[in-house]
């Protein structure tokens, strides 16, 4: 069995709320409009052939086609499932055309569901015969899922984000940031990073190694984070009501006279770079990894005493 928590995405800005009002109306579990909340989606097998859908109402049926709830008919469709699977949800979750704009965040949990309910056990496989004992994962969804999702089912190996992993090499003396990076740069921490895992003291200490860099923190920051926009699948998704997120994010960065602003994520690099652009201003987006970059010298790194 398979149990995915999908979060929801709370915009203050327009989209990506489910409203409790829509529950109190359709009948379902009622969720409070607040950050850090899940819908949960449960995949399982069936020893019969049926296909068992459950959320605010229950569906028993033979074929895929038969199944009236539409996200969850397309996502087994795709994935090529056709008998023996239960999915189940904490409720009804609106479709596309309710103008509640939530359908983005059920159908990534699902299809995560599904396609770990499918592919989990050969991934682990794959990660076995390679004899590996350590895992570095520079996406932080990656990284939670490597982290806490695959030893639920024999994932042993270590897992660590690439900004931990390259904090070890610097404290360790491996990496020798020499180069001065003149600049003053404002911290953006990923949702799945911080909040999430707890990670916020590695990405700022390889911050504070960089000579000539000086860091200023956003209003908000650390477990208050604000996410870069890309949550609940609206990476892939217009903003068609209100001030779009990652512009709302850049205005904050903006705010404390930062002309650089560092990330730990693909996506949140994607995410803030096109807010600034949009902005049309000059502040430069980059992932500490690249900051870091800037900073270690051609010459040779002096080894610690073994």
């Amino acid at each position: 069995m398979i149990i995915v928590q999908s979060p929801l995405r709370v915009s203050f800005f327009g989209g990506g709320t489910d409203f409790p009002s829509f529950y109190c109306q359709e009948g379902g579990c009622v969720l409070t409009s607040t950050i850090d909340k899940y819908i949960f989606v449960t995949v399982k097998y069936r020893f019969d052939k049926k296909l068992r859908i459950g959320y605010t109402h229950t569906e028993m049926v033979d074929r895929v086609d038969e199944i009236q709830h539409e996200l969850i008919r397309e996502a087994l469709r795709i994935t090529g499932i056709n008998e023996g699977i239960e999915v189940s949800t904490m409720g009804d979750i609106p479709s596309a055309g309710s103008g509640l704009g939530s359908s983005s965040t059920v159908t990534v949990g699902l299809l995560n569901a599904i396609h770990t309910y499918l592919g989990q056990p050969q991934n682990l496989e794959t990660l076995a015969d390679l004899g590996g004992t350590t895992i570095v994962a520079n996406c932080p969804h990656c990284f939670n899922s490597l982290r806490n999702e695959y030893p639920m089912y024999g994932g042993s190996l270590q897992v660590l984000h690439h900004t931990e992993y390259i904090a070890r090499l610097v404290a360790q003396g491996r990496l020798q940031p020499l180069e001065e990076v003149r600049a003053l740069l404002a911290y953006h921490d990923p949702c799945y990073l911080g909040r999430h895992n707890d990670v916020y003291r590695e990405p700022r200490a390889l911050l504070r190694s960089v000579p000539g860099l000086q860091t200023v923190e956003m209003p908000r920051h650390g477990q208050r984070g604000f996410c870069c926009g890309a949550g609940g699948a609206r990476m892939w998704m217009e903003e068609r009501i209100g001030k779009r997120i990652n512009q709302e994010r850049m205005d904050e960065a903006a705010s404390t006279g930062a002309d650089m602003v560092g990330v730990a994520c693909p996506y949140c690099l994607i995410m803030l770079d096109d807010g600034a652009r949009a902005r049309g201003d000059r502040t430069e987006v980059l992932d500490v990894a690249q900051i870091l970059a800037r900073s270690i010298s051609d010459r040779p790194p002096v080894r610690p005493p073994t």
